[in-house]
């Protein structure tokens, strides 16, 4: 996103926070800042205090030092629904959604009142709201036929129903397919061009440099870094995440393969709501071999694996074992 010209009132400042678990310094004295209309990345290895912080940020954990500002006001937060009541929204990595019910439901549960809340008048501004950002989804539907992106739109949709207008995302892409992590992008620009401010989450450096402003990089718990994404690199990211310069190269050599030990053919098999999960899948494991298998949350590995290992017994196909 770059570009941008920036509002010099931070809507976020935090001011040397630090946060400890008895012995544990998770967060030590750590400075961030976020702006009107802008997208910051936060980077680090796992264990650097990035979750932590956001969590501080959205009132799970209460300050051990420091200060929080909003839109230059110090603010203490006892619990996220502070953090809610001052327009900040989180969205988890696992999601937060009642599988049984709708999604009007699930957008209306946790509203003051929402037993006795108008549905019909809920829905209107629902569909305003979806209309408004993109984010197009059936308020009848029930939220355990929805694929992983749609309700990860949903989760955005009780953030912004709520006011929000400054969403943490973390990790947001690390559940999503291709296409589905594009839609998200396009959410995100969207949400930016009507004056909300983003705080993003992510070990994938190249969706850092495409969706984000500014990246500030911690470390063992520290802020070591920040620059401006127009003025840095992957590479000098890369290093700043882990301390070092990443010159390390994996030399692979040629694998020696035997004979088949574990054969699949034409699997077919379905997930625990009976919705068909492996499809005709097949694929042949040899002596000595690491077969991997990828792809994102929700696209079959799970199911795959209980068949494999005899917990599920597959509608169609064979399996092999040492021929």
């Amino acid at each position: 996103m770059e570009g941008r010209i920036l509002e010099k009132q931070a809507v976020i400042e935090m001011r040397a926070v630090t946060k400890r678990f008895v012995d544990v310094i998770a967060n030590d004295k750590v400075d961030l800042k976020l702006y009107p209309k802008e997208v910051v990345g936060l980077l680090g290895e796992n264990g650097a205090g990035k979750t932590t912080l956001m969590n501080v940020l959205f009132g799970y954990y209460n300050l051990d030092g420091g200060k929080l500002l909003i839109n230059g006001e110090e603010v203490t937060f006892s619990s996220p629904k502070d953090a809610i009541n001052h327009g900040i929204a989180m969205i988890h990595q696992h999601f937060t959604l009642v599988q049984t019910q709708t999604v009007l439901e699930n957008v209306m549960i946790g509203m003051e009142g929402s037993f006795f809340l108008d549905k019909k008048k809920a829905a209107e501004k629902l569909l305003k709201i979806e209309q408004e950002f993109g984010l197009n989804l059936d308020p009848k539907a029930i939220v355990w036929t929805l694929s992983i992106g749609e309700q990860q739109k949903l989760e955005i949709l009780k953030a912004l129903y709520r006011g929000a207008k400054i969403l943490i995302m973390d990790e947001p892409t690390a559940v999503l397919a291709p296409t589905e992590t594009i839609e998200l992008f396009e959410t995100l620009h969207t949400l930016v061009d009507s004056g909300h401010s983003i705080i993003f989450i992510s070990h994938h450096l190249q969706e850092v440099m495409e969706i984000c402003d500014r990246v500030v990089v911690l470390r063992t718990g520290k802020r070591v870094a920040e620059r401006n994404v127009s003025d840095t690199t992957i590479p000098e990211l890369a290093s700043l995440r882990v301390g070092r310069e990443l010159l390390e190269r994996l030399e692979k050599g040629e694998a020696k393969v035997g004979i088949p030990v574990l054969e699949a053919k034409n699997l077919k098999g379905r997930n625990s709501r009976g919705i068909i999960a492996v499809d005709d899948l097949s694929f042949i494991l040899r002596e000595g071999e690491v077969l991997g298998v990828a792809g994102v949350s929700g696209n079959g590995q799970t199911e795959l694996s209980e068949i494999l290992f005899g917990q599920v017994k597959p509608d169609e196909g064979e399996i092999f074992v040492s021929g």
